[in-house]
């Protein structure tokens, strides 16, 4: 049992060494984590907010082209009013 701790100590300060030797600290290693960690946040919220504003997108549009097409409908029958109600699934009007 004794003999395996040395060898992982001897691993561990031979890791450490190599570290050491290459400019890596423990201050390097936690500004490579977050580093690494705010580049994935900034990835994930790009595709979060470009998602968003697709969908965002969509519903407008949707809405625009419901108003046109009430309007046109009004204007050739003359009617008073008129609802379109597109049902995707959700209650998102």
């Amino acid at each position: 049992m004794s003999e395996h701790f040395s060898d992982s100590r001897l691993v561990r300060m031979a890791i450490g060494q190599l570290l050491a030797d290459n400019g890596v600290n423990k201050r390097t290693i936690e500004n490579m984590v977050r580093d690494a960690i705010n580049e994935r946040a900034d990835k994930t919220l790009k595709t979060l907010i470009a998602q968003n504003l697709d969908a965002q997108v969509q519903r407008i549009v949707q809405r625009e082209l419901q108003k046109a097409l009430c309007e046109a409908v009004r204007r050739e029958t003359n009617a008073i009013s008129i609802h379109i109600t597109y049902d995707n699934g959700r209650n998102d009007r």
